[in-house]
This record gives C-alpha cells, structure tokens and sequence, in this order.
C-alpha cells in the first residue's frame, strides 16, 4: 500500500480495525486522542531540534537510520490523527479541503506568493 492507492478511509478502517481487537475505544476520547497527537508530533519535531535545516537534509539523505525514525513518527502521528477523526466521526478529505480552501481565501497566491509571513 502507497499514497497513490490508499485512500484515507482504508487508513481510517484499519485504526479502527487495530483499536478494536485490543478494545482500546474505551480509552479514546477527544481529549485524550488530540494530547496523544500532540506527543506524537512533539516525538517527531524532536528528530529535528537543535539541527539546522542544512545538516537535517544531508543526515537524511546519509543516515537511513534517521529516515526511518522519521518515517515511523510521521507514521505515528498519522496513526493519532486517524484515531481522533474515528472518535469524532470526522470525515478528513472533508476537513482538508475545507480548510485548505479557506486558507487559499486567507493567503491568496498574488498577496503572498515567495513571503513566509503570515497575515
């Protein structure tokens, strides 16, 4: 399975799937699942602290070791987001293209086009 023939919904059932032959749902609540998301994305920033961008690119593309710790907390994280959307009955393709478009409305491409700041 990849990106080009998964959609969210298989990642979604098989969280569920993972949840629910360990009857972990009892456990799953809002708040609970978004403090599990957030220490998952914490674990991943932590692969990047205290590097600078130019050495963080260079270990990666040196050391597979690192990507494939990176790769499995970006795993994780995904794992939290998926356990949290089924908790809430949250439809993800729904929320991201929403919020992406209202984004795109916040940040329009000839406002912001090659500026990081943010409004």
């Amino acid at each position: 399975m990849n990106d080009t023939n998964t959609n969210l919904q298989v990642i979604k059932d098989a969280a569920k799937a993972f949840v629910a032959e360990r009857d972990w749902a009892q456990f799953h609540h809002p708040k609970d699942l978004a403090m599990d998301l957030s220490c998952e994305a914490a674990e991943l920033m932590e692969l990047f602290l205290w590097a600078s961008n130019s050495d963080i690119e260079q270990r990666y593309k040196e050391d597979a070791h690192y990507r494939e710790r990176i790769a499995e907390e970006m795993g994780d994280v995904i794992f939290a987001i998926a356990k949290l959307a089924n908790c809430l009955d949250c439809d993800l393709a729904t929320v991201f293209f929403e919020k992406l478009k209202k984004t795109a409305t916040k940040y329009k491409v000839e406002e912001c086009k090659g500026s990081y700041t943010k409004k």
